[in-house]
């Protein structure tokens, strides 16, 4: 079957093409995977296939049972899944594998570290932080949670949640049961923390966003962007993986990337309403939008890129397994 795919503007294609020439993308079964997608209506996993300049979304992956939420680290080849109020851990390569993990309470909430080395699991009054997915006997470390996040991150060491809460506070939860309320400057809305390290990016209410250093010791706040430098209403931060570049994804479309060391920032429009920046196996390239019917659009922090991969048929987005 020949596959098809579009860009947002014509003139990006021979970018694109050339700065993915090298670029290295999952393996399975003989063809390169983008990424695996939750597709909400059909409750399964979905490959991305293919590259970019050349993507489709694939056919659903059969792991048994429906799923009522799911965290995809495609980088690691594996989903955090809340299915029928279990939490499951599905692993693709070498072949598909299952493994329920053991949880205090009803699962709400899954998140992922930004390498995908760790995940917590958020229940009522209760957080696993976990560890050793790619082994046999995944680690939990189940810590006491005095308030349910807005929104969280998990540091790639498994050592720390960081969330933000309802009264937009940001605080530190460690694995050894410490509870720390990082000095936020304003109401704190969303958090991520910066790939293999503790520091991390913030935003608040009032459409600024910091870099925080140190969260676990000496978090000190500084200012990146505000909304006189196009930040508005952002729905999700990041960082460019092995380089200084802070990304955040806005509501209204535009993504802007910052470099916290050296200041220069640019900024691109990805003509879609954002909803995360959901890294693909492709380091740097962040999915944008969720709803499968439509085309999914991507970013590419290394080069700068927006482009998009076209939308399910029609016929495959209504296939859904009966409930377990």
């Amino acid at each position: 079957m020949r596959t098809q795919f579009c860009f947002l503007i014509p003139f990006f294609a021979a970018a694109i093409m050339s700065t993915h020439a090298g670029a290295q993308s999952a393996v399975v079964g003989g063809s390169p995977i983008l990424g695996y997608v939750f597709d909400r209506s059909a409750e399964r996993l979905r490959p991305i296939r293919g590259v970019p300049g050349g993507a489709t979304i694939g056919d659903p992956l059969d792991a048994g049972f429906a799923i009522q939420q799911a965290a995809v680290a495609s980088q690691k080849a594996y989903a955090l899944a809340i299915a029928a109020g279990n939490v499951r851990l599905i692993r693709w390569n070498p072949s598909l594998a299952t493994t329920d993990l053991p949880v205090t309470g009803v699962p709400s909430a899954v998140y992922l570290s930004p390498q995908g080395t760790a995940a917590a699991v958020i229940a009522d009054g209760w957080m696993g932080l976990i560890t050793s997915m790619d082994t046999a006997t995944p680690q939990i470390a189940g810590v006491p949670l005095d308030a349910q996040p807005v929104q969280a991150a998990v540091s790639d060491d498994g050592a720390y949640l960081l969330a933000a809460l309802p009264d937009g506070s940001a605080v530190l939860f460690g694995k050894d049961a410490t509870r720390t309320t990082l000095p936020a400057p304003a109401p704190v809305s969303l958090v991520a923390f910066r790939p293999g390290s503790t520091d991390a990016l913030a935003a608040s209410t009032d459409n600024r966003v910091w870099l925080i250093q140190h969260t676990d010791s000496a978090p000190a706040f500084t200012q990146l962007a505000e909304s006189a430098d196009g930040v508005a209403d952002p729905v999700a931060l990041g960082f460019v993986p092995g380089t200084n570049r802070a990304v955040i994804a806005n509501s209204g479309g535009a993504i802007q990337t910052i470099d916290t060391a050296l200041g220069t920032r640019s900024s691109v429009s990805c003509a879609c309403k954002p909803v995360h920046l959901e890294p693909m196996s492709t380091p740097g390239v962040f999915r944008l939008t969720t709803a499968l019917a439509e085309p999914q659009y991507l970013f590419d922090g290394t080069s700068g890129q927006m482009f998009f991969v076209p939308a399910l048929p029609p016929k495959h987005t209504v296939e859904r397994r009966p409930r377990n």
